[in-house]
């Protein structure tokens, strides 16, 4: 038997290795939901406990794989993070360990052949399943610290600066793809009721994108455009009916070579992050005519004053220009003329924005930093 108690600080049970100077710590500790009002300080882990009387509700107990040295070997800023829960698992299993491992070095291998491709919202495909067959792809969210409570600070030294590994469904993997991974997570975010979404694996979850809706992805506005990501969020201030972009000056170049490759009057849609600093986020709500809203803790959907949406998209050859949230993003149906001025401001690393023609519509503000 053994003792996990939120007061006590873990350190990793064990260690690997999956590459030159990169290791990964394995923790094993309580599931610690700050968004749950739950008392239980310990758990006894006792493979018998279930059968024993007045033995306590089960509470979730969480493997956690964090990533040393990941960071500066893939030349990014983030480490990577894997947690799986389970109300059943006393220890690791052979099988998770193994299927961990595999994925990891799936992970670094792909990284050296393909560099910049491990960002927030960015997919890799598990060709045999995580876990499952049911999982055949992983996606890159933001990180949730709620599981990081105690986790021993040797370890977790950048707090805040590491990437998810959130194992998506086929269907999930396909609306990603075609709809933005950033749609699928707030669709994640719904289906677990929280905002933004436990970056927390449940290998008994079921898929939150059905097979019709990943059938009619790639048939969808956003589906048949180009697509780009930029590593910013946009948030619509309701009260002022304004959308604002703060974006790193770098960022300029990776627009500018964007707008190379897509000619002036075809439509553009760029895949942003979650919007972990608004109220809430849209949410993409195909029995709707308007997005639903997800928001944190304690903020009801009618008071949330801002929101993050999934995407930006451009559309030109408009007789007029209007800004409007569609789906769970938003949508900029421009002039030809203000979109090739847009562009060039955008690809300069410039602030400018876009006022709506009409009163009903938005305006967004792009602003660098």
């Amino acid at each position: 038997m053994e003792l996990l108690s939120r007061a006590i600080i873990v350190d990793p049970f064990r260690t690997f290795s999956i590459g030159n100077n990169i290791q990964v710590g394995v923790f094993k500790h309580l599931f610690d939901d700050p968004n749950i009002e739950d008392d239980t300080d310990e758990l006894l882990i006792n493979p018998n406990a279930a059968n024993a009387e007045n033995s306590a509700p089960p509470v979730p107990l969480c493997l956690t794989y964090v990533t040393q040295g990941f960071a500066e070997a893939a030349e990014m800023e983030e480490e990577l993070v894997l947690t799986i829960k389970s109300d059943k698992m006393t220890k690791e299993p052979d099988d998770i360990a193994y299927a961990v491992e595999t994925l990891f070095k799936q992970i670094v291998s792909h990284i050296e052949e393909e560099p910049d491709s491990i960002k927030q919202g960015l997919l890799l495909d598990v060709a045999d399943g995580f876990l499952s067959q049911n999982f055949k792809a992983v996606m890159f969210g933001p990180f949730e610290d709620a599981a990081f409570t105690n986790l021993s600070p040797e370890w977790i030294e950048k707090k805040g600066a590491y990437l998810s590994i959130i194992p998506i469904t086929a269907h999930e993997a396909t609306m990603a793809r075609y709809c933005t991974g950033t749609r699928v997570f707030t669709l994640l975010s719904r289906q677990q009721n929280r905002f933004p979404a436990a970056t927390i694996f449940d290998l008994t979850r079921e898929s939150c994108v059905t097979e019709a809706q990943a059938h009619s992805a790639p048939s969808t506005l956003l589906g048949r455009s180009d697509q780009g990501t930029l590593s910013c969020s946009a948030v619509l201030d309701t009260a002022v009916k304004k959308v604002l972009m703060d974006i790193a000056f770098e960022m300029s170049e990776h627009l500018r070579e964007a707008f190379e490759q897509i000619p002036l009057e075809e439509p553009m849609f760029i895949q942003l992050n979650l919007a972990t600093e608004a109220h809430g986020h849209l949410v993409w709500d195909p029995s709707s005519r308007t997005p639903g809203r997800i928001c944190r803790h304690g903020i009801k959907p009618e008071d949330a004053t801002t929101l993050g949406g999934s995407f930006l998209g451009f559309v030109p050859k408009q007789s007029a220009d209007t800004v409007l949230v569609h789906e769970d993003g938003f949508l900029a149906m421009l002039k030809t003329d203000h979109w090739k001025l847009l562009r060039h401001c955008l690809s300069s690393g410039m602030t400018c924005g876009i006022r709506s023609d009409n009163a009903d519509g938005l305006e967004i503000k792009f602003q660098f930093e």
